[in-house]
């Protein structure tokens, strides 16, 4: 399986197993988080029963920008990029298999960052709603994918203010658990 369909955030799948998917069709427009490179290591990314080990590497922390890769260096997988965007008191990720992100975003809300990151991806039939009702600027496209239009701070206060509810998957969080640091063992110096 593609490292996209498991690593972002194993987000696709659910998208896969026809949940659909929400995308944006160019990152959040709003700050950027500062990520320190502390970040950077292996985390174990989990979504249910399903686990892998990734390497995230701190690429910008001034930008918030991160690369996503298998921690297997033998995977010939191609690296997932993501973005760290805060608004308010909630952050976003904006995620590209191209650092120059030209194609469409999939995005997640964020919680944690610390030793624990947890992802809460958007819910389609949620976010159908909204653009059905025109809340929100997008496409529906084939009833299981939606790709949002120019979404900018004050959507996010839509979607921030949960008037419409929650719209995201809350009960099928991606959690990315970072691994202790092995201790390097002493060695002892010959006399």
């Amino acid at each position: 399986m593609k490292f996209l369909s498991t690593i972002l955030f194993s987000f696709l799948t659910l998208f896969l197993s026809g949940c659909g998917e929400v995308l944006l069709n160019k990152p959040l427009d709003i700050e950027p988080v500062q990520f320190p490179e502390k970040f950077s290591g292996i985390w174990t990314q989990t979504l249910g029963n399903d686990s892998q080990k990734i390497e995230i590497t701190v690429l910008d922390a001034k930008s918030g920008k991160i690369k996503m890769t298998p921690a297997d260096k033998t995977s010939k997988e191609k690296p997932i990029f993501a973005q760290l965007k805060e608004h308010n008191d909630n952050v976003y990720a904006n995620f590209s298999e191209s650092e120059k992100g030209d194609s469409d975003y999939h995005w997640a809300l964020v919680g944690g960052m610390d030793e624990a990151i947890v992802c809460y991806i958007p819910d389609i039939q949620k976010f159908k709603s909204l653009v059905e009702k025109e809340i929100l600027p997008g496409k529906i496209v084939n009833n299981d994918k939606i790709i949002l239009h120019d979404i900018k701070s004050e959507h996010l206060n839509i979607l921030e203010s949960q008037e419409h509810g929650f719209p995201y998957h809350w009960k099928h969080p991606v959690i990315f658990i970072k691994d202790k640091e092995e201790p390097q063992k002493a060695t002892k110096q010959p006399n």
